[in-house]
């Protein structure tokens, strides 16, 4: 019942923060992934033991219509684990043009608005 719980108020707070950065023009990497961070990590939509400070942010891509983003988890020191491998677990996309957060679906191939479950 409690996972039940936490993924609802997940999708809540996913559809009030999505619709926060609607009609923000990004400029640029940054605040691409300043907004990944503000909506994912900083409102716990991210369901991971990782500690926040053993997550990377990079852009792996872009167009002139998005930027494609992954998080990542940093290795070795106190994140543990074996440094030579920082893999991505989360891919997300940012629309330049309204600031929109896309979410990437592994089984689908492609980004999706809706909250997955991960």
């Amino acid at each position: 019942m409690k996972r039940i719980s936490w993924i609802i108020l997940c999708a809540i707070t996913f559809v009030i923060t999505d619709t926060a950065v609607a009609n923000t023009l990004v400029a640029n990497e940054k605040e691409a992934i300043d907004i990944v961070i503000k909506n994912v990590i900083a409102n716990g939509l991210l369901y991971s033991n990782t500690p926040k400070e053993c997550l990377g942010y990079a852009v792996i891509d872009s167009t002139n219509l998005v930027y494609n983003i992954g998080i990542s988890e940093h290795h070795g020191g106190k994140c543990g684990g074996d440094p030579r491998v920082q893999p991505i677990v989360v891919r997300l996309r940012v629309e330049r043009t309204t600031g929109k957060l896309l979410w990437y679906d592994a089984v689908d191939g492609e980004y999706v608005d809706q909250l997955p479950i991960i």
